[in-house]
């Protein structure tokens, strides 16, 4: 959480990056007045950001969308 991007975001690094220099994605709270966030990079390419509304995740769907992004080299193998 938060670094170098925000205090207030999750940062998600894929591959061998170094953490505090790149971000593959990154999830910023929603100004909703709700526990929600947004997907700041998402740009609806991948199969997993068209499942979710990518702009209004819950804290269950964050963690999905996250988990799947996470697990998704696996599947082309």
């Amino acid at each position: 959480m938060g670094g170098s991007y925000s205090e207030n975001n999750i940062c998600y690094s894929e591959g061998r990056h170094a953490p505090n220099n790149s971000c593959n994605e990154i999830l910023a709270l929603s100004d909703s007045g709700e526990l929600q966030f947004h997907a700041l990079m998402a740009m609806g390419v991948f199969k997993h950001e068209k499942a979710f509304d990518m702009q209004h995740l819950s804290a269950d769907q964050a963690a999905e969308y996250l988990w799947q992004r996470f697990v998704s080299p696996l599947d082309r193998q």
